[in-house]
């Protein structure tokens, strides 16, 4: 598994905690490793999807925002 599938994993299992702390991680370490990047972009819009889910709209959309501009 990537981190990303991870999180996606614990997302479905409903683990949303532990799911947004791993999409957190697996965010920091695209940044550093391969900078904006369509692999960063994709976990960005999961993690967005996330935060939909727990009603954190302004961070959702935010995070939208950031996927959008990569593309």
């Amino acid at each position: 598994f990537t981190l990303h599938e991870f999180g996606e994993l614990l997302r479905m299992m409903t683990n949303y905690d532990e799911s947004e702390k791993i999409f957190s991680r697996s965010i920091a370490i695209k940044e550093k490793v391969k900078g904006k990047s369509e692999t960063l972009s994709v976990t960005l819009i999961a993690f967005a999807g996330l935060l939909e889910e727990r009603k954190k709209w302004k961070e959702a959309n935010d995070v939208y925002e950031r996927a959008i501009q990569m593309m």
